[in-house]
């Protein structure tokens, strides 16, 4: 059964997707991960239903969730609908687990939720959605969902969170390139080897020279360091890395947003230029949120 993309505003909840410029892999195991919420959202409704969890895409591919998350909701279908595709490496699962939690939320009519400052302990709703992002991806760090759940330019580093300043990134125009390869974070190399070092030196290193005024060359250099690492550690599909050869003979370096072996690409480039094929993403600053 297809379900028609809901045109009445009767939104309950939003969440918005996230891009990985560091720390993939390794905040696994301790290191810190930079990530940005974007402007492109998943938005959840529920019908008169037997209980169904129904994820539709961009591309109009459907999931019944009940399977995976082994459980139904009580005389009503819920509903979520992405702007992206799935496995796009732009955080949809997180995405959905958020959207999934604000639902329970709502049928245990719990109290009106009130969301958590950065420097306070997680919500019930939160640590929810990060447990149901376990059931997708095996060990999740919770990365993804934090940064949904935020928005902005987020650290995340053993359960720590930190909001950094975005004054400096934001001279820059951030661009990504959709590989159009879905990908599968659960193929990705769970076991620490050295490589997962070098991830965590980028990572700190990266956070440093993000929280001051930089140079795109500076940010170049961390990007084809983090780049070799990640192919090291999963199979980049040929396509990418073809696109990340191009790029380079304009001196742009660029990278897999997120821990799989498909999904987006990500970089940084002038304000004044443009890159065929790639698409300007904005940051998202208000995060998940109930709708009014």
């Amino acid at each position: 059964m297809t379900f028609p993309f809901n045109n009445k505003n009767k939104y309950i909840a939003t969440s918005p997707a996230k891009i990985i410029l560091f720390g993939e892999h390794s905040v696994l195991y301790g290191s810190k991960c930079i990530s940005i919420a974007i402007k492109k959202h998943g938005k959840v409704n529920s019908i008169p239903g037997k209980g169904k969890i129904i994820c539709k895409d961009s591309t109009g591919k459907m999931a019944v969730l009940n399977e995976v998350l082994d459980f139904k909701f009580v005389n009503s279908d819920v509903i979520i609908e992405l702007e992206m595709p799935m496995g796009s490496g732009l955080g949809t699962s997180a995405i959905t687990c958020l959207l999934i939690s604000a639902m329970i939320s709502v049928n245990d009519n719990d109290p009106p939720y009130q969301k958590e400052k950065v420097h306070e302990g997680l919500s019930v709703l939160t640590r929810r959605a990060i447990n149901l992002e376990h059931v997708f991806h095996g060990k999740s760090s919770g990365t993804d969902v934090i940064t949904s759940l935020f928005g902005g330019l987020i650290c995340y580093q053993d359960k720590l969170v930190r909001r950094m300043d975005d004054s400096h990134i934001t001279k820059y125009k951030i661009i990504v390139w959709n590989s159009g390869i879905q990908k599968k974070t659960s193929d990705s190399c769970k076991l620490k080897t050295n490589t997962h070092k070098k991830l965590y030196d980028i990572a700190e290193e990266a956070y440093e020279i993000l929280s001051d005024s930089f140079t795109l060359k500076e940010f170049y250099d961390l990007v084809r360091r983090s780049q070799d690492c990640l192919e090291e550690l999963v199979k980049v599909p040929e396509e990418m890395k073809t696109e990340i050869r191009r790029l380079r003979r304009f001196n742009i370096e660029s990278k897999i947003s997120g821990s799989g072996n498909g999904g987006h690409l990500v970089t940084l480039i002038n304000k004044d230029e443009n890159v065929n094929g790639w698409e300007e993403v904005e940051i998202d600053y208000e995060g998940f949120h109930f709708m009014k």
